[in-house]
């Protein structure tokens, strides 16, 4: 067996340490892409008659939840005394998670598709950043979202190593392998196959490379559950 150290104790003695400390550089990241700038600017929000919140600091909000690691609203009340994350994005205290469950559910189509074009912009702003690129690696797969209700859209579908009877979403997300940068996400019901319009997906994405980089060097990363013939016969 190679030798060396195998077992790492980490160990915090210092007062008012907190887990969500990483933040703090997602928050200066957010500032650098001037995030709140886009999302002002390019998304048209849905109606909201309160004004404790502007409606994209109740987005970022969501974003700064599921980056701590928080995948649910009802979760987000454990940041209603956190001393870090409200001034990290401004507010005085986090927004219950009843304003944030009202928010989300004003949105309509066309509201996630400004989303989605904000997103472009801010990925075309930040690949420039990173220098001339003439190869990608595109990775997409899918993924299971259990529910617990009566959602729209949400179907009996195959849950790997969980009990199968329950409702789910199975969405597709795409990125860059070598950067990382998100391209692009689709949200389908639990019953839907991995290869269920799949190239319909994934064509769009490949327009959304560089004009640097050629079709010859792009790769797209799938598993086997990707498997048919018109992503083969495209490839």
């Amino acid at each position: 067996m190679p030798k060396g150290l195998r077992n790492f104790v980490f160990s915090f003695e210092s007062e008012g340490l907190t887990r969500f400390g990483g933040l703090g550089l997602f928050r200066q990241f957010c500032k650098l892409t001037r995030l709140r700038h886009y999302l002002q600017r390019y998304v048209s929000w849905p109606y909201y008659h309160t004004r404790t919140y502007y409606p994209a600091d109740l987005f970022l909000a969501h974003l700064f939840a599921i980056v701590a690691g928080i995948s649910r609203i009802e979760g987000t009340q454990s940041l209603i005394h956190n001393g870090l994350i409200p001034p990290l994005l401004g507010f005085n205290e986090f927004p219950h998670r009843d304003t944030l469950r009202k928010f989300r559910g004003r949105f309509e189509e066309r509201h996630l598709r400004q989303l989605q074009e904000a997103h472009d912009r801010i990925r075309a702003r930040l690949l420039p950043t990173m220098g001339v690129r003439y190869s990608a690696v595109v990775d997409a797969d899918t993924t299971t979202l259990m529910t617990y209700g009566h959602q729209e859209g949400v179907a009996v579908g195959y849950i790997p190593k969980r009990r199968h009877g329950s409702p789910s979403y199975a969405p597709i997300l795409s990125s860059e392998g070598g950067c990382g940068l998100s391209l692009d996400g689709a949200l389908r019901s639990g019953d839907t196959h991995s290869t269920t319009g799949a190239w319909t997906f994934l064509e769009p994405v490949l327009e959304k490379l560089p004009v640097t980089i050629a079709s010859t060097r792009t790769r797209v990363r799938l598993d086997g559950g990707f498997y048919d013939k018109n992503i083969i016969a495209a490839s």
